[in-house]
């Protein structure tokens, strides 16, 4: 007969939101088992940029990215791919994209982003001392560079957002920028950097350690399956794993992408889809310190980021589902741009990665209860800020778990808005 298992908590997905969340929790005082059928932080969270973005404020979607939509996807390099196959099935979602596309729409989107990202690099570091891994923060910030007064004049409207929401920034000419990063191509005539960023050499191992610092405090860990999402005849809620039972007073649910199955049946109805992510390894000559902080290309719509293993080259989305098979040949044919902006990368990488990133139409992950059983707490779809924002949904879940208030308005990212 299976063993049973009683938690105050149980978190399902133990990707960086999922591991922050477990850990928070356990520090709260809170028993809590995490699940997850790998080991932690090895997938999608393994494979982004880095970077810590409290100055992020835009959502995806802009009134002005439908003007765009025909270069970014029938350039050479194009910054987005679609799938025609996946096409169909993702129309409701592009539709509802549509929508928050809107003027009015995208500047309380804007407010929500920002909210939930303000203050993550102090929650992060709270973090980092406890599980050990402040070496890993870089404290350079995070650099957007232009290669036209255009370009950059194109960014008005979320710099002025930044001022208007209290979040300050610095900007360079191009005197500034050879200077900041002195082996960048002489090519970019203006860039900025908000205050208040960072960014990590490796993120795979920054989540490893939270999720190491959440064991040594007394946390566990379960890999496996769940066989039987949720069974509510009990006072606790019943997880079937392939290894046993684990009943819990309440569920986080952290799956990212993955999240759409338990999600609806409990009362979710934000369409979740997933944007692709790739990344490609690459070495350089001069070796692994040739950037002091990642470098968003926003004319490329690509970043380059110095990590422990070389730099770490990411870029646009590719919208094909999440059974398609990878295109690895779409970041291939970047790394030609890639060696230009940044002279001295070898030609070929020397890995390829693929991840999935749990992407709502409006760009607002889903945070709080369930409409249909406040056990269930529902934290996913954090989209490209998953990293950014993982401190800080821990710490609003803290809340939820413990029946108190948060010290923000949740109504955004609300799982029945």
């Amino acid at each position: 007969m299976a063993e049973k298992f009683t938690y105050d908590v149980a978190v399902l997905g133990a990707g960086i939101v999922g591991t922050a969340t477990a850990l928070r929790l356990t520090l709260s005082g809170y028993k809590v088992c995490l699940i997850d059928k790998d080991e932690p932080c090895v997938g999608t969270s393994s494979g982004n940029a880095g970077v810590i973005a409290s100055g992020s404020v835009m959502p995806l979607g802009t009134p002005g990215l439908w003007k765009s939509l025909p270069k970014m996807l029938l350039t050479p390099t194009p910054a987005l791919k679609i799938s025609p196959l996946h096409l169909p099935k993702m129309a409701p979602w592009l539709l509802d994209f549509a929508k928050a596309s809107r003027p009015k729409e995208v500047k309380r989107l804007s407010k929500a982003i920002t909210a939930l990202s303000q203050g993550s690099l102090d929650e992060h570091l709270q973090l980092a001392d406890i599980a050990g891994c402040r070496d890993r923060f870089r404290m350079t910030g995070y650099l957007k560079t232009f290669e036209s007064q255009k370009s950059f004049d194109a960014t008005a409207q979320e710099r002025e957002w930044m001022t208007e929401y209290g979040l300050s920034y610095d900007t360079y000419n191009a005197n500034d920028i050879r200077d900041l990063e002195p082996n960048l191509a002489p090519i970019f005539t203006n860039a900025y950097s908000a205050h208040d960023t960072a960014s990590v050499d490796n993120p795979m191992k920054v989540g490893q350690a939270y999720f190491q610092a959440f064991l040594e405090h007394g946390g566990r860990f379960e890999k496996a399956p769940i066989t039987n999402l949720l069974n509510q005849k009990s006072s606790h809620l019943e997880l079937k794993t392939t290894t046993g039972t684990i009943q819990a007073k309440k569920t986080v649910i952290t799956l990212g992408a993955f999240s759409s199955t338990v999600a609806k049946k409990f009362g979710a109805n934000v369409k979740l889809d997933t944007e692709r992510g790739y990344h490609a390894v690459l070495a350089h000559e001069k070796g692994i310190e040739v950037l002091s902080r990642p470098v968003f290309f926003s004319d490329r719509s690509f970043v380059l980021a110095p990590t422990d293993e070389g730099v770490r080259m990411t870029i646009g989305a590719e919208l094909a589902g999440l059974k398609a098979e990878a295109d690895y040949d779409w970041i291939k044919n970047h790394i030609p741009t890639a060696r230009r902006m940044l002279p001295g990368l070898a030609p070929h990488p020397e890995r390829l990665w693929l991840g999935y990133r749990p992407s709502t139409p409006d760009s607002l992950p889903v945070i709080g209860p369930s409409p249909k059983d406040s056990r269930i707490i529902f934290a996913y779809g954090h989209a490209h800020l998953g990293l950014t924002q993982s401190a800080n949904t821990a710490r609003l879940v803290d809340h939820f778990v413990s029946d108190r208030n948060p010290n923000m308005d949740i109504t955004p990212y609300a799982a029945d808005r």
